[in-house]
């Protein structure tokens, strides 16, 4: 009888092992809500209740944002006019097959120095015709400098990538979104001080880096599973408090010091920080993303109203969850005419 090698064997256990090990892998926060939600239901004798959906806000697609914007046209002897200050040259690098090409970032910044240079050239020449023309030409790129913000940041394939949920499962307790926070006020200073001041390309250039690491998305993961968690544990308490699980017939049992226990070492040492870091964290984002938001044009602003509304109300539910969560140990402390910092006798 022909034997069957042990290895072949083996070879497919080792792949199943490697990937229920991969797969199953818990992030820190994950491990500490479980771990917190376990021994809480364990000393209320309560069984955890199965986490409840919550909707995920929605950053619009790039077609919804990407403005229209049409770039005006000057015949040959009007551009040989502006040779003399410079703008020709500019306006030619704008306009050539490379130029038209350029990165969204690149173009907002050369419409910046277009700015600059109508009005250099204005000041330059004392033909009536080549004023009026640079009065058009400088209304028009008014006009449509933050139609190129929006383009470059809001609509913007990075912009595209920081919201996405396709990056780290949750925020880890060591992560700063300081770099990312810093790139998006970069951005919008530049906007206010556009045309008066030449943004930094490169600095410009370094923030779309940043973004492109989808920390935004992260955060929004960890407000959704925060709110999840700290709502089952309210739900938990509140039913121990109704249950009377800890002090039956106004009796505290030993189980009452337990869960003081597991409010002091696992809620305030665990649990709370991390709550406090991601809003905290959330907070900064949200300063920094109105500020921005201002800065663009009123009709990319109508299409993110939708998203902004769905940030600001899993942010309030994450806030009204965390609250909660605090009154409910009060209360069932209260309810068996305990202190929550105060041990039984």
């Amino acid at each position: 009888m022909t034997r069957t090698p042990a290895y072949i064997f083996c070879i497919p256990l080792f792949w199943f092992s490697l990937y229920a090990l991969v797969g199953c892998t818990k992030t820190e926060p994950e491990v500490t809500f479980d771990d917190y939600l376990t021994r809480l239901g364990r000393v209320t004798d309560i069984s955890v209740p199965p986490t409840a959906p919550h909707s995920r806000p929605q950053y619009p697609a790039r077609a919804k944002l990407l403005p229209v914007i049409e770039s005006p046209t000057i015949n040959w002897l009007e551009l040989w006019d502006y040779r003399q200050c410079g703008l020709s040259t500019l306006l030619g690098e704008r306009n050539s097959v490379l130029g038209k090409h350029m990165q969204a970032s690149t173009h907002f910044v050369m419409d910046v120095e277009i700015i600059q240079a109508l009005q250099y050239c204005r000041t330059q020449t004392a033909d009536t015709e080549s004023q009026k023309l640079s009065d058009t030409l400088l209304n028009i790129k008014r006009e449509q400098l933050p139609l190129r913000f929006a383009k470059a940041t809001a609509a913007s394939e990075e912009m595209q990538s920081f919201w996405s949920y396709s990056g780290p499962t949750l925020i880890a307790p060591q992560t700063s979104l300081n770099a990312s926070i810093e790139a998006i006020d970069h951005w919008q200073l530049s906007m206010r001080e556009a045309p008066l001041t030449l943004p930094d390309i490169s600095l410009l250039e370094n923030s779309n880096k940043v973004l492109r690491q989808k920390q935004g998305g992260t955060l929004l993961k960890s407000l959704i599973f925060a709110e999840q968690k700290m709502r089952s544990a309210n739900r938990i308490l509140a039913q121990a408090e109704q249950r009377k699980t800890l002090c039956p017939l106004g009796l505290a049992k030993q189980e009452l010091n337990w869960a003081r226990n597991v409010m002091r070492k696992f809620f305030i040492t665990k649990v709370q920080p991390y709550l406090a870091r991601i809003n905290a964290d959330n907070l900064a984002l949200q300063a920094s993303y109105n500020q921005f938001y201002q800065r663009l044009p009123n009709s990319t602003q109508q299409v993110l109203i939708p998203f902004t509304e769905q940030w600001h109300t899993l942010s309030k539910a994450f806030t009204l969850s965390t609250k909660a969560h605090v009154k409910h140990w009060q209360s069932l402390f209260a309810s068996c005419g305990e202190s929550a910092t105060k041990e039984s006798p």
